[in-house]
């Protein structure tokens, strides 16, 4: 969280300051981070999802792993920046997300349900207040437009630093897979979030179902943007309290985003050492791993 529309807007919204030189579409699929790693191997590695992995496990090693990749691979530049700012957002967004999703359910299916369906309302949340109707959106590059083979090839350096085997087949299976992700949830007329709504009335599966297609800016669920600033707190840290709206976690993403890509700039650069406070963030958390 936030998802794909979310995450590249936030992505556009950060890149002034990086050079003109990065390849776009590369830099807004690296904003959409590890989570197109959620579809590897996605039956076998069902309870040590290596996409949840890079959301929770040794942030910091991630992060100097692909340092060294860029250096020796220039051409994976692009990509890395994006992620950058995929980390940033989702460390910002996440503690309210699940804070949230955690007061709503009462089980882990109805905070599961509560967190996909936030992710999709506040992507048309933020669309629509660019002026942009949710079902005419589109992200603005395809799986044939990113170089797939270097970032293939990064993520089999990352896991290899992990200890964890992955081939280049199956990594590039888990990115294709992503993109019949994103195509499958793709709702133009509303149809399909209609359909699996109504079954929804009668199992919680669907409704979960339901849950991935995002809805019209004047049908969701406006509680979830916490307009009234009501005050909120970090499930893991009860003491860092907050009555941020969504609208100012965008704003804190965007800083976030803008500050971790100078510092990754820099030491790619060989200006300084990439800093651990502030590569070492659980993105699901939002608190320091160490």
């Amino acid at each position: 969280m936030p998802t794909a529309y979310t995450h590249q807007l936030i992505a556009e919204d950060s890149k002034e300051v990086i050079s003109d030189e990065v390849r776009l579409a590369d830099y807004y699929f690296g904003a959409q981070g590890a989570d197109s790693l959620f579809f590897f191997r996605f039956i076998k590695f069902a309870k040590h999802n290596l996409g949840n992995m890079l959301h929770t496990d040794d942030i910091y090693g991630t992060f100097t792993t692909m340092l060294d990749f860029c250096r020796t691979h220039p051409e994976a530049l692009s990509y890395v920046l994006g992620y950058v700012t995929h980390c940033a957002s989702d460390a910002v967004f996440h503690p309210y997300v699940y804070f949230v999703a955690h007061n709503r359910g009462v089980t882990k299916l109805l905070r599961s349900i509560c967190h996909t369906r936030m992710e999709t309302d506040l992507d048309s949340y933020f669309l629509d207040k660019l002026g942009i109707s949710v079902e005419k959106y589109g992200l603005p590059y395809g799986v044939h437009d990113i170089n797939m083979n270097v970032i293939t090839e990064l993520y089999v350096r990352v896991f290899e630093a992990k200890g964890v085997s992955a081939t280049r087949k199956a990594v590039r299976h888990a990115i294709k897979n992503y993109f019949r992700y994103v195509r499958g949830t793709t709702d133009r007329r509303f149809r399909k979030g209609g359909f699996y709504g109504f079954l929804g009335k009668y199992s919680l599966r669907f409704r979960h179902l339901a849950a991935l297609f995002r809805r019209r800016a004047t049908e969701i669920d406006r509680s979830f943007l916490n307009e009234e600033h009501r005050e909120w707190h970090y499930r893991e840290d009860e003491s860092r309290k907050s009555t941020d709206s969504v609208d100012e976690l965008y704003e804190k993403a965007v800083d976030k985003c803008r500050g971790m890509l100078r510092l990754f700039l820099d030491a790619y650069n060989g200006n300084t050492e990439l800093p651990r406070e502030e590569f070492n963030t659980h993105l699901l958390k939002g608190i320091n791993v160490d």
